[in-house]
């Protein structure tokens, strides 16, 4: 069993192969001394991404290939159900984030009781190497304030591309997820808040700004739909799971459930 598994949603990633996730797979030789996998899933690409992937030959990365583009959430579903770590997580392929966090991160989850350890732009200590515009940076805020407000209370960052899970925790999180695309993350958090799980929210450092599939504007509107229809299963009791039931009854150190 590794001590991590993480995740890597891929969809026509082109030059971000043997360019980012090469050197976040020097940088995780580094941090997990080998004790780690890689599972890329490879969301039905049609570029060559799955071929740069299998011609790293990287004897940690394990590559799963989906028929079809399913969306981001589907492909993490596959890889999370795949993962054989004492703690998993996913980022993107493009390996956004320093990785430095994820001993710390691991940690958290495995050692000193909490379910999940979230990445949080807005902390102090985060970084953010970004240098979106004016408009696009009022428009994420909007959003976050709506995200707030209608869905995931105390938790600022939901779309920070850096998660870490117990390793049931994220598996069971997963199987209750409805949603494919870009509110898979909006999901898993509220389900984790509304299931009493212990969350820690942790810096990240913003080192690579690659290019986003995310339309602010058009996907903002999205987002809050599919928000609407979170709230909405969750009413209707569609989000049933003895599995994260049985955790929110365990026991765990931290007295708050999410700092």
């Amino acid at each position: 069993m590794p001590r991590l598994s993480l995740v890597l949603p891929m969809f026509n990633a082109g030059a971000a192969v043997p360019g980012r996730l090469a050197e976040g797979l020097r940088e995780l030789d580094g941090q997990m001394a080998g004790d780690y996998q890689v599972i890329v899933v490879d969301d039905g690409s049609t570029d060559d991404s799955a071929a740069l992937v299998e011609a790293l030959a990287h004897p940690a990365v394990h590559l799963i290939r989906r028929p079809a583009n399913g969306g981001k959430f589907a492909a993490l579903r596959d890889g999370v159900a795949a993962a054989d770590g004492e703690a998993s997580g996913f980022t993107d392929i493009d390996i956004p984030y320093d990785l430095s966090v994820l001993p710390h991160a691991i940690g958290l989850v495995t050692e000193q009781g909490f379910h999940l350890a979230i990445g949080d732009r807005t902390l102090p200590q985060s970084s953010d190497a970004s240098h979106e515009s004016k408009g696009r940076h009022l428009a994420s805020r909007v959003f976050a304030w709506f995200v707030r407000i209608l869905g995931t209370g105390g938790v600022f960052d939901t779309q920070c591309g850096l998660k870490v899970f117990r390793s049931d925790t994220g598996r069971a999180l997963f199987e209750a997820t409805k949603e494919n695309g870009f509110a898979g993350d909006v999901e898993i958090l509220y389900l984790a808040l509304k299931h009493n799980l212990a969350i820690r929210r942790v810096p990240v450092q913003l080192v690579s700004t690659g290019d986003s599939s995310v339309r602010m504007l058009k996907d903002s509107f999205k987002m809050l739909g599919a928000l609407v229809r979170i709230v909405s299963r969750w009413r209707m009791g569609r989000y049933r799971s003895p599995e994260l039931v049985q955790l929110s009854q365990q026991r765990w150190q931290p007295e708050e459930r999410c700092v």
